[in-house]
C-alpha cells in the first residue's frame, strides 16, 4: 500500500501524516463511546463471574455465544435490563456479537479442496465435469473404479500367478 497524506502534503514536509486510507479507529471509539463502555461493563462482569478472557476457551464457543446473542436480543424485546447482571440485554447481545466475531476471525482460512476435471462423452457431446476432491468424493470415486481396477489386474496377471 502506498502511504500518502490525505491532504497531499509531501511526506518530508512538516505537518505531513501518512495516514490516508487507514482505519479511523477514533470514529468507532468516539462514536460509540457509551455503547463500548456498556460492553466493557459486560466484559468486567464476565471476568468477575468466570475468569478474565476465559470465554476464549469455551468449547463450541461460536455456537454458544451465537445462542447467547439471540437470547439477549429476544429478552431485550420484553425487558431492558438483565435481572441477573443488572446490565442491559443489548449490552450482553453486543458483547456476544463481538465474541462471535472474534472467534470467527481467529479461525484459520480454510483452503479449498483440490479439484480435478473429468472429460467424458455423452451422446456424442464432450462433457466437462469439475469435481472437488473432498474425502467423501475420493472414497466414492475409488469405490466406483474398484471393479475396473480388479479387472485390469486380472487381465495383466499371467494364468496361475497371483498378483
Amino acid at each position: 500500500m502506498n502511504e500518502a497524506d490525505p491532504n497531499g502534503i509531501d511526506p518530508h514536509t512538516p505537518g505531513a501524516k501518512l495516514d490516508a486510507g487507514k482505519l479511523r479507529a477514533g470514529l468507532c471509539v468516539n462514536g460509540f463511546s457509551r455503547a463500548l463502555a456498556a460492553v466493557a461493563g459486560i466484559t468486567t462482569y464476565g471476568a468477575t463471574k468466570y475468569t478474565p478472557n476465559g470465554w476464549r476457551a469455551v468449547p463450541d464457543g461460536l455456537e454458544r455465544y451465537t445462542d447467547a446473542l439471540y437470547r439477549h436480543l429476544l429478552a431485550s424485546a420484553t425487558e431492558a435490563v438483565d435481572p441477573e447482571s443488572g446490565h442491559l440485554h443489548l449490552a450482553h447481545a453486543a458483547w456476544n456479537a463481538l465474541a462471535v466475531l472474534e472467534l470467527t476471525l481467529q479461525q484459520p482460512a480454510s483452503k479449498p479442496a483440490p479439484s480435478v476435471t473429468l472429460w467424458s462423452m455423452d451422446d456424442g457431446n464432450v462433457v466437462r465435469q469439475d469435481i472437488e476432491l473432498t474425502k467423501a468424493k475420493i472414497a466414492e470415486l475409488l469405490k466406483a473404479v474398484e471393479p475396473w481396477l480388479a479387472e485390469q489386474e486380472n487381465a495383466t496377471t499371467p494364468q496361475g500367478e497371483t498378483p
